[in-house]
């Protein structure tokens, strides 16, 4: 399947699900998609929102638990400009959704990334942040370190049709600090731990939540 140039393809953001890339994992084959239905809300719904594993690890496991939150909040916006990404396996089943969107964080997130793109000599800053969730079935295969990297070219790529091409572009993630294997299919994709903030309405508490931070190259 031939990669789309995102730079001319910015239709598929606008709504429904387009095919970007095909490739094989451990001797299966998968699509990676982008855009958002109602196809994908449902598969969304049963098979990872729901998931014990993905409600664990989830900060806030009621967004996007439902088919219409889904739709509603993964809808490209003019001001956060919202992508939404999916992997699908041969046999039609999703093995992981993603999403990414402009970010204004908060005084205290503010202020650990500021002073990472002071130590690093980043001026003018566009702060991006993203999540991801990997299906049960398909956890333990690399899939989670491989759609890390398809998003980041192909969100990059969207945005850079509508940026000044002065703006750096800053990736932003939080995850749970007891969650080892994504703090580690974060830092095995290049990126450090900048921050960790308390969890003080998170039920039962598990420790604190990381705030990771990647430039773009």
């Amino acid at each position: 399947m031939q990669r789309y140039n995102l730079r001319q393809k910015t239709e598929s953001y606008l709504g429904n699900l387009s095919d970007l890339e095909q490739f094989a994992n451990l001797g299966k084959q998968y699509i990676f998609k982008v855009g958002v239905n109602e196809k994908l809300a449902s598969a969304w719904v049963k098979v990872i929102s729901a998931e014990a594993e993905v409600i664990k690890w989830t900060a806030e496991s009621r967004k996007r638990a439902t088919i219409k939150d889904i739709l509603e909040k993964n809808k490209p916006d003019d001001k956060k400009y919202i992508a939404t990404y999916s992997l699908w396996s041969e046999a039609g089943d999703l093995a992981a959704v993603s999403w990414y969107q402009i970010w204004e964080p908060g005084a205290e997130e503010l202020d650990k990334i500021t002073t990472f793109c002071e130590a690093e000599r980043i001026n003018n800053p566009i702060i991006l942040t993203s999540a991801f969730r990997v299906a049960a079935d398909f956890r333990k295969q690399g899939l989670a370190k491989k759609m890390v990297t398809l998003t980041e070219l192909s969100y990059s790529s969207y945005l850079s049709q509508k940026l000044d091409a002065s703006v750096n572009i800053i990736f932003t993630l939080e995850t749970d600090q007891n969650n080892e294997a994504a703090v580690h299919t974060y830092e095995s994709n290049g990126y450090q731990i900048i921050g960790e903030f308390d969890q003080p309405d998170k039920e039962p508490y598990r420790g604190k939540r990381l705030l990771m931070v990647k430039r773009h190259k």
